[in-house]
C-alpha cells in the first residue's frame, strides 16, 4: 500500500511538473530594443516607444513617463551616441541589454529588461539609467561589434 501510494505521488508530480526551456537570440532582442530606444531617445516619440512596449511595461507608466525619463537624462545635454555594451540571459523568458550612452557633459548606463523568446520576439519590461556602470555579472556578454541606436 505504502509504494503504491508513493508511486503515485511520483507519478502525479511528474506528470503535474513540466520543464520548459526558452531559447533566446540576443541579436533579434538588440534589432527589437533597438527600435524602441530609437523611438524614445532619437525620434522623442513617445507614444511609439510606449506601443513597442510590452503590456507589463505598460500597466505601470504612460507615454509621459516615457518622455520624464528622456528629459532627466538630457541634464547631461544632447544624447550623442547611445551603443549596445552587453546582454545577459535570465531566467525563463527574460533577458537584460547594457546600454552606454554618450551625452555632450557625460555617460549615462541603460539597463533594458526585456520579455519574449527567440521565436516569439522581445519587447521592452523596464528602463533603467545611472550615472555609474552597472555591476559585471558571469553570465553577461560583450557584444562582438560595435552597435549603434539610430
Amino acid at each position: 500500500m505504502r509504494n503504491t501510494f508513493i508511486l503515485g505521488l511520483f507519478l502525479l508530480l511528474f506528470c503535474s511538473c513540466r520543464l520548459e526551456v526558452t531559447q533566446h537570440n540576443p541579436v533579434r532582442a538588440l534589432s527589437e530594443t533597438n527600435s524602441f530606444l530609437k523611438a524614445l531617445y532619437i525620434e522623442e516619440d513617445y507614444p511609439t516607444a510606449f506601443e513597442l512596449s510590452h503590456a507589463e511595461l505598460r500597466k505601470g507608466v504612460t507615454s509621459d513617463n516615457l518622455k520624464q525619463i528622456v528629459e532627466r537624462t538630457k541634464q547631461l545635454g544632447t544624447l550623442k551616441r547611445l551603443k549596445a555594451d552587453s546582454y545577459m540571459e535570465t531566467p525563463g523568458r527574460t533577458m537584460e541589454l547594457f546600454y552606454v550612452g554618450m551625452y555632450e557633459r557625460g555617460t549615462i548606463y541603460h539597463r533594458i529588461v526585456l520579455m519574449g523568446d527567440a521565436t516569439s520576439g522581445y519587447k521592452v519590461s523596464g528602463v533603467w539609467f545611472k550615472a555609474e556602470p552597472y555591476p559585471q555579472h558571469a553570465s553577461r556578454q560583450k557584444f562582438n561589434e560595435e552597435i549603434f541606436v539610430e
